[in-house]
């Protein structure tokens, strides 16, 4: 027998994301013309999907089901489908991370090397040079200390940041289940 205060604890638990397809084609690109198993997915699709998992997951795990007419289903291509969406979004996941620590490594450089700048500026103003070519120097250096300082911090903090949401949208969606169903 089933137990149905189970079966509800884990809808409760576990959100269901459903999208509509006309076709398996709506998930790949139009300009894509090779197989299941190698099409690029569609910028529309993925964006329809980052939406709608905002929305209906809310944070929780998810099963994601992809309905489509029973007329065009196909166990085959359901098969390779849900097989391959999971690497896709892995991959995808993996590619933002190494975007994210090459960017935090940018920005460390360049707040270091405005201190560093700023370090030599603030030696040279201590020496109290007479000459031209060092103060000249020390106004160059002064304010392209800050604006490296600055602008590291801005990459190092900004940027992961904006990349919070894209990386916890393929952290999720590459570990859930995808499932298809007619409609």
């Amino acid at each position: 027998m089933i137990d149905k205060s189970a079966l509800a604890r884990e809808e409760k638990e576990q959100a269901r994301v459903t999208v509509w397809l006309d076709s398996y084609d709506d998930l790949f690109s139009d300009f894509d013309p090779r197989s299941y198993s190698k099409r690029a997915l569609s910028d529309d699709f993925i964006a329809q999907a980052k939406k709608l998992i905002r929305e209906e997951s809310r944070g929780r795990d998810f099963l994601w089901q992809l309905l489509l007419p029973a007329s065009v289903r196909n166990s085959a291509h359901e098969a390779v489908i849900a097989e391959r969406l999971p690497l896709i979004f892995s991959r995808s996941y993996e590619q933002l991370l190494l975007q994210r620590k090459k960017s935090r490594i940018r920005g460390i450089k360049m707040a270091g090397f405005g201190i560093l700048l700023m370090v030599i500026g603030g030696y040279i103003s201590f020496q109290e040079p007479e000459e031209f070519s060092v103060h000249l120097l020390l106004i160059i250096f002064e304010p392209a200390g800050w604006f490296l300082f600055w602008s590291g911090l801005d990459i190092l903090l900004e940027y992961s940041r904006k990349t919070k949401k894209d990386l916890d949208f393929y952290r999720r969606i590459s570990r859930t289940k995808i499932i298809f169903g007619s409609y």
